[in-house]
């Protein structure tokens, strides 16, 4: 036969081989080596032990196992660390906020690679534990917060496989990358990761038992092959994905100088040149593998489709050479074995087999079809290079190719399935990884002898399976008998994934929520789902893991704190008021500080309702054990309580009146209170930024106050601010300015009985009854030159003397209990505490307080008591006192009189040198 005849003889034999690789991609492993029998010692000669799966898959009931491993351990509550708690809260909260513009991932996975990085600093688990080959995660002496730390990363992994990104992001923030460099690297951060390099990722660093394996053979280099574990080690490299540490293996291997196989037999020259020619294509094949040519682990993905097909031709070819049913030569190998194939290295081993003289020794065939079948995702070959039902199971679906199960599937039905479009795996990839990975589970756990590798007992190995099959019940409980902290902020993150839904009419298939409310069915109590539970029983904790009002955990948060951050998450808003109103009167309220770090809380979480509740309490506390008025009324403004603000004032400016001086003293002002007085527009504008309303009420209510404290301040500068002589004009314009301040005060006492008729719906900020004491001390400013008053201030004098003159006897009483008492504090009674009458007048109308004061004074003279008076230091001083020449018993009419003369004078002034308005 000519030349050209063998040429076309080569071709259409390797359009034959391709052909059959076509209807090999589908293949199991039994089907793929049809002629080779394996005898490969894997994991130390377990592979010729394992056998195929034993009948059907056993399907594990994991939430069952779970709730009964929880039932049985004793009761302990998890005692995780202050700083763990703090830093998990402050990560989750993110879950509520708004994704920004800038984001470039959902808040959920920005939240759980944040929670990945945090959990992995805290439960860092040993690498002697993470690379044992007897036992899967940490070593039962170490604490429970690595144990919660291994499960709960591989269900962030899993469901939220994004979380990488979140992690390289916070590298690249460590890092000191330039802007390009930096902006590079996020844009492929942000790409995406496929869960099959997730999966890998994971068990590098969580689970490598085959790191034994692998650093006994590299102890055997140059000579790698002379290692027993040899093909152990390249295989569990494939497995793992460690596509360069299975190259170098391979490439120095160097067959030619061991010691030939198990029983001594040494290799001819032929076998050895056809064992490197099947090396070297195996070699070439792999360094075409998607994931090491491009870095591309979507194994699914079309470019693992092309590559699938070239390793089903390659272990054809091998299949046939292995077998030496032809009568080529190895040196006629030089073609490429792979019409796809771009590297010219790569031999045909179809060809050369037709001519080879001597078969590759058996050992080394098998091993490198297995190789090829664990590229393939051949599930008994990955099963069989795995050493324990988790490394089974996650294997299998990181070798996924995203079809269905061939073997379940009719001829029809996997024709079908190859026609159609699109694939659920392309589709929904993260929810087709996590169903097929269940069915991973069921089928290692019953795989040869993968099936003693799970251990019902162990907590951990039965969270990890409730991780892998989606049982969040199951996993939940385990989660919680390690570590509450992680345990809710898991339920939290499957919430926000949709993991959790629940009907609370379960069993009712085909009734909808309508139709279930119509026919009352689970209609008997309140249903809560599983994450409000968790999160009422966390807070619960957190609230009792100290004394809630004084100690503080770490970075400045306090466990009553954190516990109403939490509730504040809870889906049934009703019950989270509840539990937020329970807690809150159970913290102690001590100081401004707790008392401000409870409002800032509540007014964060949305409880309003809870915050004004709290500032009220404190409020009444404060007007009960101490003088400080400026804090009461600061609270009393917060909790919206504009009567009780008001009473405050009322009591502070009778007591003002009665004494005719400020009260209290300069010296006794608390420093709110201070603040208050003398800058009121920066203290109230800083209370605006937190409450609005709150500013608007105490801005207007406290303006009464101030105002006639600025009265008497200016009266009495002279006296408590002694500087020298002053200039006649300056003492001249202090008294205007004391006379205009008077003169506001005076016209809202009045604003209420305009006209002479008493309008009570006329909200004022100084009480009608002080009217007529308020009146008295204009008398002094009436007398002297130049005027104190302008002449629009006289009319305003005589409007309220006819107003107050003309009114009901009941307005007219109230003020005459107000000027009895002044009159008696003038003759040496001394005015009441302020204290006694917050509490006697409690509950009261603004309208009796003025009265109560003389009543008190009265009381206080009569029994002779000590300690009810207001305590000012020594004799008051003052820069003049209208009181002086009245009697103890002068009535409101003497008073009145002896103004209107006064005011006539002034006017008949007025007409005669004419009028001055300043």
């Amino acid at each position: 036969m000519g030349e050209s005849d063998n040429d076309g003889e080569g071709e259409e034999e390797q359009e034959e081989d391709e052909e059959d690789a076509m209807g090999e991609d589908d293949m199991d492993h039994d089907m793929l080596q049809s002629s080779v029998n394996f005898q490969g010692s894997v994991q130390g000669g377990k592979r010729s032990r394992l056998g195929q799966s034993k009948g059907a898959h056993d399907t594990v009931d994991v939430t069952g196992l779970a709730r009964g491993l929880v039932a049985a351990r004793a009761l302990v509550t998890p005692q995780d660390s202050e700083e763990l708690i703090v830093e998990t809260e402050k990560i989750v909260e993110q879950l509520t906020e708004s994704p920004k513009p800038s984001d470039h991932l959902p808040p959920a996975s920005r939240v759980a690679g944040k929670l990945e990085h945090l959990w992995a600093r805290h439960g860092r688990l040993e690498r002697d534990d993470a690379e044992s080959n007897t036992n899967i995660g940490p070593s039962p002496e170490q604490p429970d917060i690595q144990r919660a730390n291994f499960v709960a990363s591989l269900f962030l992994n899993l469901h939220y496989p994004s979380s990488h990104q979140a992690r390289q992001e916070q590298s690249f923030n460590g890092s000191l990358m330039d802007g390009q460099s930096m902006a590079l690297s996020l844009a492929s951060a942000y790409s995406g990761v496929p869960i099959p390099r997730v999966l890998l990722d994971w068990l590098d660093t969580y689970y490598d038992p085959s790191a034994g394996i692998i650093d006994e053979t590299e102890d055997f280099a140059p000579y790698y092959s002379r290692c027993p574990l040899f093909w152990d080690a390249v295989h569990m490299c494939i497995t793992r994905g460690r596509f360069e540490q299975a190259l170098k293996f391979l490439r120095g291997a160097n067959f030619g100088d061991s010691d030939g196989d198990d029983e001594g037999i040494e290799y001819t020259d032929r076998q050895l040149q056809n064992i490197d020619t099947v090396i070297n294509e195996v070699v070439a094949l792999i360094e075409e593998c998607p994931a090491l040519a491009v870095d591309d682990w979507d194994v699914k993905g079309e470019g693992w489709k092309v590559f699938r097909h070239d390793v089903s031709v390659a272990a054809s070819r091998l299949r046939k050479f292995a077998d030496g049913t032809n009568g080529e030569d190895a040196a006629d190998m030089s073609k490429s074995i792979f019409r796809t194939s771009k590297n010219p290295a790569s031999l045909s081993v179809s060809q050369a087999s037709r001519r080879a003289e001597s078969n590759v020794p058996f050992e080394i065939s098998s091993s490198l079809i297995d190789l090829y079948s664990l590229l393939l995702g051949n599930p008994s070959d990955v099963l069989k290079s795995s050493i324990s039902w988790l490394d089974g199971a996650l294997s299998l679906a990181v070798w996924w190719s995203g079809e269905e199960d061939a073997a379940s599937m009719s001829p029809l039905g996997r024709s079908l399935n190859r026609s159609q479009q699109s694939r659920v795996s392309d589709v929904t990839p993260a929810l087709a990884y996590r169903e097929h990975l269940s069915a991973a589970f069921d089928h290692a756990v019953s795989f040869g002898e993968l099936n003693g590798t799970f251990d019902r007992t162990d907590h951990l190995q039965v969270g990890i399976a409730c991780v892998i099959k989606d049982e969040m019940d199951g996993l939940l409980g385990i989660l919680q008998s390690w570590s509450m902290t992680i345990a809710t902020a898991v339920a939290e993150l499957a919430s926000a994934a949709g993991l959790l839904t629940e009907s609370p009419a379960h069993g009712m298939g085909g009734f909808d929520q309508s139709d279930l409310m119509v026919l009352s069915f689970g209609q008997d109590g309140p249903k809560r789902s599983i994450k409000d539970e968790m999160l009422l029983k966390y807070a619960d904790s957190l609230f009792s893991k100290s004394d809630p009002g004084k100690d503080v955990l770490h970075q400045g948060f306090a466990g009553w704190q954190l516990a109403i951050n939490i509730l504040s998450r809870l889906d049934d808003m009703e019950t989270a008021e509840a539990k937020v109103s329970e807690m809150l009167e159970r913290i102690p309220l001590d100081t401004n500080d707790q008392a401000d770090r409870l409002l800032q809380t509540c007014d964060s979480m949305g409880f309003t309702k809870h915050a004004r509740t709290i500032a009220e309490r404190y409020a009444d506390t404060i007007t009960e054990r101490t003088t400080r008025y400026g804090d009461a009324l600061f609270y009393y403004a917060r909790a919206h309580k504009p009567k009780k603000m008001k009473h405050v004032l009322d009591i502070l400016t009778s007591l003002c009146l009665v004494q005719s001086a400020a009260y209290p003293p300069q010296a006794e002002l608390d420093p709110r209170l201070k603040a208050f007085i003398s800058d009121p527009k920066q203290t109230i504008t800083q209370l605006a930024t937190a409450d609005m309303q709150a500013a608007e009420q105490i801005s207007r209510y406290l303006s009464g106050y101030a105002t006639l404290r600025r009265f008497y301040d200016l009266r009495d500068e002279d006296i408590y601010s002694p500087s020298g002589p002053k200039s006649v004009n300056r003492v001249m314009a202090r008294k205007k300015t004391a006379a205009a301040a008077l003169i506001a005060v005076i016209n809202s006492a009045g604003d209420s009985i305009k006209g002479g008729l008493y309008d009570e719906t006329v909200d004022v900020v100084i009480e009608v009854d002080c009217l007529l004491v308020l009146l008295g001390e204009a008398l002094p400013l009436l007398k002297g030159k130049p005027r104190a008053f302008t002449p629009t201030h006289i009319l305003s004098l005589l409007r309220a003397v006819e107003d107050l003159e003309t009114v009901g006897p009941r307005i007219t009483s109230q003020c005459e209990e107000v000027l009895i008492s002044t009159l008696a504090n003038a003759h040496g009674s001394s005015a009441p505490s302020p204290r006694s009458l917050l509490k006697s007048t409690s509950g009261l109308t603004n309208s009796t307080t003025f009265s109560l004061v003389g009543s008190s004074m009265l009381n206080s003279t009569a029994e002779g008591s000590e300690g009810s008076g207001v305590l000012v230091g020594g004799e008051v001083k003052r820069g003049w006192d209208w009181r002086k020449g009245l009697k103890r018993d002068a009535r409101g009419e003497e008073v009145l009189r002896v103004l209107r003369l006064a005011l006539a004078e002034e006017v008949a002034r007025v007409w005669m040198e004419g009028t001055e308005e300043d």
